[in-house]
Order: C-alpha cells, then structure tokens, then sequence
C-alpha cells in the first residue's frame, strides 16, 4: 500500500520502505503515523537519523518566507472586507 493510499487509516503494523529520498515533505511522517504503537512500526532497511530530524528548511518554507517579504514591500493594502484579522498570527 503507498502512503497516499493510507492516509486516514490506523494500522496496527505497517512495514515501512522509506527509500533515498522523500517525494515530498512529511512523507516519511505519514507513513510512520499510521501505527497505533511505536511498537507497530518496522522498517524495511535502515536510514540515517537526519533522514527524520528537521535539520534545515524546506524549499516551500524559504519561498513562503520571501512571498511574505515580497507582500510587505507591495504598496497597497489588503482589503480584508470586515474580517478581524488580530486573531491570527502570521508571523510564525
């Protein structure tokens, strides 16, 4: 079963092939997440660590960050029709 095909299921046992590389970022964590116990999890072959540690960020990270500095530099100001926008944070 592919890790799409998963998704919204809760298995007691996966086996876990992760290969090289991650098709896209948090991969890995949906495939792993899928286990109702740490015990339920195995793995097909090993992997470095660094493969599930956050160790830098994400291209898409990098390019929200520069939109959001690109917006603040734009000279108009967003119409938020009557939203009350204090309630949430975009500076995260």
């Amino acid at each position: 079963m592919t890790i799409h095909k998963s998704q919204g299921l809760t298995l007691n046992k996966v086996v876990i092939e992760l290969g090289s590389t991650e098709f896209a970022s948090g991969l890995s964590f949906v495939a792993m997440s899928r286990a109702k116990q740490l015990s339920g999890i195995l793995f097909q072959s090993s992997f470095p660590i660094s493969r599930l540690q956050r160790t830098a960020k994400k291209d898409g990270e990098k390019h929200l960050e520069e939109d959001v500095e690109r917006r603040k530099q734009l000279g108009f100001t967003l119409n938020l029709f009557g939203v009350d926008m204090t309630m949430y944070n975009f500076a995260s």
